[in-house]
């Protein structure tokens, strides 16, 4: 398994996003990955997204592994953590998931977007899952009424996920992202998806950018 994460900010000094793809202290290829898109245009985005993202890990650490792969389980770490935010009086988008070598369970709210395509198994083209296609925005993360939609794969071995936040699948086109999905080396999905976006808005990047690209075919 490869993971890789990149985050910049777009036009501006401050970075409101907020990402990272840590093992769980368990031990193995056990990993929580979490990406959270600060709402723009009002005060603490960047303090919400970081917020939200680190309760998760901080609940995610209170229980075994193999727990957090149980629904019941892994919401009350988003829950948890859109209360937590409620504290910064900012709001951000959230899509968290934990996986193994084999199983993915997540869940989302807001804009950011995670897409899956399982292992070709011989055939030329990867078929590409959007996980997050009816995850709800609002009530935003950091409301305390946040609705988070699930999402899970009980067969990822082989395949490959990305997680977007808005600033790049608004602006690289999804040809760019079933680029990414097509490459020998998914690890480079981050630069690939980067020049897609200059491509379409110009010299700099239009919104804050921010990838997590797990590759489950690689060791």
């Amino acid at each position: 398994m490869i993971i890789k994460t990149h985050t910049e900010p777009g036009g501006k000094v401050v970075n409101e996003d907020f990402v990272f793809a840590r093992r769980h202290p368990s031990g193995g290829e056990r990993y929580v990955c979490v990406l959270a898109d600060g709402q723009g245009g009002r005060s603490n985005g960047a303090l919400a997204a970081r917020t939200a993202c680190e309760t998760v890990w901080a609940r995610s650490m209170e229980h075994p592994f193999d727990s957090l792969l149980q629904p019941s389980i892994f919401s009350t770490l988003m829950y948890a953590a859109d209360n937590a935010v409620c504290r910064t009086e900012g709001y951000t988008t959230l899509a968290a998931l934990a996986l193994d070598g084999s199983t993915v369970l997540g869940a989302s709210c807001g804009d950011s977007k995670v897409f899956f395509a399982p292992g070709q198994g011989g055939g030329d083209e990867w078929e590409i899952i959007e996980w997050t296609a009816k995850q709800r925005k609002n009530p935003p993360v950091g409301s305390g009424e946040a609705m988070f939609t699930p999402f899970s794969h009980s067969d990822v071995s082989g395949g490959r996920i990305l997680m977007l936040s808005d600033g790049v699948w608004k602006y690289c086109g999804f040809d760019a992202i079933k680029t990414c999905f097509e490459m020998a080396s998914f690890a480079d999905s981050a630069s690939t998806l980067r020049a897609a976006t200059l491509k379409r808005s110009g010299l700099s990047l239009p919104d804050d950018f921010s990838v997590i690209a797990v590759d489950l075919g690689d060791d």
